[in-house]
C-alpha cells in the first residue's frame, strides 16, 4: 500500500492483492519503523490502514498520532471492487469558528498492473 500527504488530502494506492485481503479480513495495513542506531529498539512508528465497518457505519477518517485509517462503508468497498477505476473519495468541509473554510480529502485508487519493462537492476546503482 502506499500512502501520499499533501496538505489536507490524503491518498491510499492500494494493490489488487491488497483489495484482495481487504475484502477477506476487512482490513490492510501498512507501515514504517525508525529503529535506533544500534537495532536494539523501536524509535518511531508510523501506521496507515484501510478497513471497512461491517456494521454498515459511514465513511470515516481516524487521525491519531503515528497513525491514520480510512473507515469505509461497505458500499465504498463495492465501489473499489466494481470494474473501472477502483476509486472511493471522503471529503468533509468544516466551517471554524472564526468563520474560515476547512477541507478535507481521503481518497483510495486501486493501483492497476502495468506491463514490467526489461530494465537492467544495475540502473539503481548509477
Amino acid at each position: 500500500m502506499k500512502l501520499r500527504i499533501e496538505n489536507n488530502s490524503i491518498r491510499f494506492r492500494i494493490t489488487l492483492e491488497e483489495l484482495s485481503h481487504l475484502n477477506d479480513r476487512c482490513r490492510v495495513e501498512a507501515g514504517t519503523k525508525l529503529y535506533s542506531a544500534d537495532g536494539m529498539k523501536v524509535d518511531g512508528e508510523f501506521i496507515y490502514a484501510l478497513a471497512v465497518d461491517s456494521e454498515g457505519g459511514p465513511t470515516r477518517c481516524r487521525i491519531e498520532p503515528s497513525f491514520i485509517m480510512l473507515i469505509l462503508h461497505p458500499g465504498e468497498l463495492a465501489l473499489l471492487n466494481a470494474p473501472g477505476d477502483g476509486c472511493v473519495y471522503f471529503q468533509r468541509e468544516s466551517i471554524l469558528p472564526d468563520g474560515a473554510t476547512h477541507r478535507f480529502m481521503a481518497y483510495v485508487e486501486v493501483d492497476k498492473p502495468v506491463k514490467k519493462r526489461n530494465r537492467p537492476e544495475s540502473w539503481l546503482d548509477q
